[in-house]
């Protein structure tokens, strides 16, 4: 058999209804979802439960529950911070960001399935699932870092403090979460992998 530019459409469009279809389950309405999209409500949030810390990179810190259920993370687009630390006379540098209305920096709260499996890790496990999403829409995030004076090319190695400030996080169905003021330090300035 050839097939020809206008013979091969033909046979291929049944595929493609098909594999369209298998896209979308039905929920308990009848109505059709995409099987990608969390439209559950979250679990309860016990921020308590974020008892262990992280930090790499330039600059990446975060706060996880130990059963990997939740993550919390803090994190900039300001490259460079951990070179300035290294570079200024006292090895510090600071960086201040109002999560309102700058956007060099990010807080994300997370809820799922092994989530302390997923920061600094450039290797993503079968078993690592995100359920659920808020992002910061208001309060302070800054980050403080000491650099220990040493550098190994495109790596400065130092302890970051983070802290925030008046942080409040919403989901994308508006729901939001109050995140208290807290403070927590990690060494960063390494290239997890």
């Amino acid at each position: 058999m050839t097939l020809s530019k206008t013979t091969l459409p033909k046979l291929l469009t049944p595929l493609l209804l098909l594999s369209a279809v298998a896209c979308y389950e039905k929920d308990d309405t009848g109505d059709t979802a995409d099987s990608t999209v969390d439209t559950g409500t979250p679990a309860a949030v016990d921020l308590s439960s974020l008892d262990r810390e992280i930090g790499c990179s330039d600059l990446y810190m975060s706060r996880y529950a130990s059963d990997g259920s939740l993550l919390l993370e803090a994190s900039t687009t300001s490259e460079g911070l951990t070179e300035t630390a290294f570079n200024a006379s006292d090895k510090t540098a600071t960086l201040s960001v109002n999560l309102a209305t700058e956007s060099t920096g990010q807080v994300q709260l997370h809820q799922g399935v092994d989530l302390h499996l997923y920061p600094c890790d450039d290797v993503i496990e079968e078993t690592e699932e995100i359920t659920h999403t808020w992002t910061a829409t208001s309060g302070t995030l800054e980050f403080t870092v000491v650099s220990d004076g040493t550098s190994s090319g495109p790596e400065y190695p130092g302890e970051a403090t983070v802290t925030l400030t008046g942080v409040v996080v919403t989901d994308a169905d508006g729901a939001s979460l109050s995140i208290p003021d807290s403070t927590w330090t990690g060494s960063v300035g390494w290239l997890p992998g």
